[in-house]
């Protein structure tokens, strides 16, 4: 493939750890997730055609860190039994530690306390927003969050990831009436059900995925 650096042809080389922090990156991507039992089964097969694709679309990631995600988590810092029960789940997770990808490097940013994490109270009219498949801040999380938070609205997406929450066009309405100061307690958004690419063959064109397209 070709270098985002330097635009000159190389070989990535892509081992356990590389393999899993890709599957990271997308696991929360609804629009990805249905392709995984194919990529696992055709890489078990020896051909690379479809992790070549997941390559080409993370590369660049390699290549850097966001400077506000690295601030924004080490400043967010956790309490230490939170921290026990990272260390925990890591031996068990198939993910192992690359969740926590670049926790430890030195970023010279202060851990901001437990009264930084302590319950938000607020009286400020609220939106959140999360999806059923979605890992970085599933509806639990926001569920907690608005504990104190009693002038608020919960939208919960149904079947989406991370990256799908605010696409939806019900969704995209909602916070427009929400902006506009209307009750959205009663919206329901939902996109169909995952429906996964078979591991052999041509997928239907209704759930194909461009890393199986010819």
């Amino acid at each position: 493939m070709t270098n985002p650096l330097t635009e000159e042809p190389m070989v990535v080389k892509v081992g356990s750890y590389g393999l899993n922090l890709m599957m990271r990156f997308d696991v929360g991507d609804a629009s990805d997730l249905p392709v995984f039992p194919r990529l696992l089964y055709t890489m078990d097969q020896g051909d690379y055609s479809v992790l070549t694709w997941f390559v080409r679309k993370r590369i660049t990631s390699f290549y850097g860190v966001s400077g506000m995600s690295m601030t924004m988590d080490e400043a967010s810092g956790a309490t230490p039994s939170r921290w026990q029960q990272i260390a925990e789940q890591s031996e068990t997770s198939a993910f192992a530690e690359v969740t926590n990808f670049g926790a430890g490097w030195g970023w010279e940013a202060p851990d901001l306390g437990d009264e930084f994490r302590a319950p938000l109270v607020s009286p400020v009219r609220t939106l959140f927003m999360s999806g059923t498949l979605d890992f970085n801040t599933p509806p639990y999380q926001a569920e907690e969050v608005r504990w104190g938070m009693a002038n608020s609205y919960h939208i919960v997406v149904g079947h989406a990831g991370h990256e799908q929450i605010m696409y939806h066009p019900e969704a995209q309405k909602a916070i427009i009436r929400f902006l506009k100061g209307e009750d959205v307690s009663e919206v329901t958004v939902s996109y169909p059900p995952l429906e996964f690419i078979p591991v052999t063959g041509k997928p239907k064109l209704r759930n194909s995925h461009p890393s199986v397209d010819d």
